[in-house]
């Protein structure tokens, strides 16, 4: 008893790990107890003393001591003797069905589950007015009046709901602890109850709505659920592209659930909605729902995924397109991975009607102000054009403007990624394209000479940084900034990364850095030596002369990693024998990288020694002076051994 008393005091502590060692405690010692007799319903100062708290602490002011007794109810009853309690636990759960602090109200759920496991649907019957009736008080808030501020406050999908959500909670756990035998009790008016919390304003009522509907499907027998399939499917949909991530693993649960609770013989007609949304979320940025969407699939589609998209390929692309152009920039990247499984794996006389309109997505997606976003479509562009290059020519020419714009971007693979695209663009149009990339790498190779010469990292780019009191007092009281604006998941940059269109670019717009062109076409040499490795040579002086540039502007070591880095793959590509009679030219400037005290250039110079050494041998050793061997002894990243 001493223990019981002891652990309960911790319970109603202020600190929560207080409150979480001694709930655990405290289980342990009762169970403990009823197994050695020494509780038992014959234990009257026991019983006298539980009693006692469920008297006195709901009516305590803190809400720490009456979440501690809904706690200590909960454990009560899933013992033997909480049958002993169980009238005044119900009347305390009655009492604090509203109580004004959250946490309580998450305690009444799942006090009430655990009751109905124990006297089943009997519950449900009591509290249903409650539920009800909290349920219509809080379903719709008003904007209202701030009187202190003298201003109009405004709710978003974010705000507090009050008790609207717990109520929701409270139901979906009662569903829970009866099982199959609440089914009758899931009435036509429940079920647009429920239906409608799918669509609510506020992300916490549609989340605990998704999670109402996994459990209805199961408790509930393949039959009955067929009945309300095409009602919940059609709001499945949704929450399957919900931009609250929360939300969208949800509806992912629900989704499972509702397929796998499907016999085999009508999950068909369910797919044209769920398998383009399901599909999607394996990309999706949120990882919870990436992967749980990926054994979704499996479990779901087996190995028919390929044929399912290709048979229902008309809506895969729709919801694909339209998916493309959200406001959420994690979602158009995810639209982008998806187009590209659409050219690599699909049937190509499915895909090839919707050659034109996937296309156009990716010309906006190429455009995006989210640079991941811009990465992926280069791979999908260039998957489409290896792919599909008849279908294609259409829009080479608007392709071309955009790779070659993406040459010189700001990031460093969407640079390599456009060039792997312009790899592809060779492979598929053989001379004509080959003799178009060289000439852009003429013109954009030797653009690191023009850098100036007192250029700063990111120096293009207007210092707007809003940190510090004043600056957040400005932005906290700008009533255009925070009226009418979309929510996002948290992590989420939307509102700032826009969408392409057809009047502007990116939306990341900076002056074109010459040093950036010159990293571009290296990668672009890289992918013309693969293909053409004789029409590569011409431009390996070009490429030894940047490579001699000098640490005059601050970008110079991130453009020699790339030199380095690309130059052995290069050189594997044309050979040994021509690479022999070049090399001479790149020694010096190799070894001033080796040397230079960037670690991470020293790390590509020294990946260069190694590879070069193993690829021509002698015919690199023989340019080694002292100097340069001893510098190759002392560097950590070399690690050929030296003669």
């Amino acid at each position: 008893m001493e223990d019981l008393q002891k652990y309960f005091a911790l319970v109603a502590s202020h600190r929560a790990l207080d409150r979480e060692r001694g709930l655990a405690s405290f289980v342990t010692s009762l169970n403990t107890a009823i197994e050695d007799g020494s509780i038992s319903e014959d234990n009257r100062e026991f019983l006298e003393w539980f009693h006692q708290i469920l008297d006195e602490f709901p009516l305590k002011e803190d809400w720490e001591s009456r979440l501690a007794v809904l706690e200590v109810s909960k454990v009560i009853l899933e013992v033997d003797i909480g049958l002993l309690f169980i009238d005044k636990i119900i009347q305390n759960a009655k009492n604090l069905f509203d109580d004004p602090e959250a946490r309580c109200r998450l305690g009444i759920s799942e006090v009430l589950q655990n009751l109905s496991k124990v006297i089943g649907t009997e519950i449900w019957q009591q509290f249903e007015p409650f539920v009800e009736k909290s349920i219509s008080d809080n379903y719709e808030r008003a904007n209202y009046e701030n009187p202190e501020e003298k201003q109009t406050v405004y709710m978003h999908d974010q705000e507090g709901w009050k008790s609207l959500e717990t109520s929701f909670i409270c139901m979906e756990g009662m569903m829970r602890g009866c099982g199959e035998s609440f089914f009758p009790f899931l009435t036509a008016k429940w079920q647009d109850v429920i239906i409608r919390s799918l669509s609510h304003t506020n992300r916490f009522v549609r989340e605990i709505g998704y999670k109402t509907i996994r459990t209805i499907c199961e408790i509930t027998s393949a039959e009955q659920l067929q009945s309300t399939g095409p009602l919940f499917t059609s709001h499945l949909k949704l929450g399957l592209a919900d931009n609250w991530s929360q939300v969208r693993y949800a509806a992912s649960i629900a989704t499972r659930s509702f397929m796998l609770c499907i016999p085999p013989e009508n999950k068909e007609q369910y797919y044209a909605d769920l398998l383009p949304r399901m599909c999607l979320n394996r990309y999706y940025g949120a990882e919870g729902v990436r992967l749980y969407s990926h054994e979704t699939w499996r479990l779901v589609v087996g190995s028919e995924g390929k044929n399912l998209v290709a048979k229902y390929i008309d809506e895969f692309v729709e919801y694909y397109c339209e998916q493309a152009d959200a406001d959420n920039h994690s979602v158009r990247e995810a639209a982008c991975k998806v187009i590209t499984e659409l050219a690599r794996h699909i049937d190509q006389m499915a895909v090839k009607k919707h050659i034109s309109e996937l296309l156009e997505s990716l010309k906006y997606l190429l455009k995006d102000a989210s640079w991941p976003v811009r990465d992926a479509a280069c791979i999908a562009s260039g998957e489409f054009i290896i792919y599909y290059p008849e279908e294609s020519k259409e829009k080479l020419e608007i392709f071309y403007d955009l790779w070659f714009h993406h040459l010189s971007d700001n990031i460093w693979s969407v640079r390599e990624t456009t060039a792997l695209a312009l790899g592809n663009v060779m492979r598929a149009y053989k001379e004509p394209a080959v003799d178009i990339i060289c000439d852009k790498i003429r013109e954009l190779l030797p653009k690191a000479k023009e850098q100036p010469h007192d250029s700063h990292i990111l120096g293009d780019y207007e210092n707007t940084t809003t940190f510090g009191v004043a600056a957040k007092k400005r932005r906290d009281n700008d009533i255009e900034l925070h009226t009418g604006q979309t929510v996002h998941s948290c992590g989420s940059l939307a509102p700032r990364l826009k969408r392409g269109t057809d009047h502007e670019d990116h939306g990341f717009t900076h002056d074109e850095q010459p040093w950036e062109m010159s990293d571009g076409a290296i990668y672009l040499l890289r992918e013309l030596a693969i293909l053409h490795p004789e029409r590569a040579i011409e431009f390996l002086d070009t490429l030894a002369e940047i490579s001699r540039l000098k640490g005059f502007f601050a970008h110079i070591h991130v453009l020699l990693q790339t030199i380095w880095r690309q130059l052995p793959k290069i050189a594997q590509c044309i050979g040994s024998e021509v690479m022999a009679g070049k090399i001479e030219q790149f020694i010096e400037p190799l070894f001033d990288s080796l040397s230079s005290g960037h670690r991470l250039l020293e790390s590509q110079a020294g990946f260069a020694v190694d590879e070069m050494r193993s690829l021509l041998g002698d015919d690199f050793d023989k340019y080694l002076t002292e100097e340069y061997k001893n510098m190759m002894v002392q560097n950590e990243f070399v690690y050929s051994q030296v003669q």
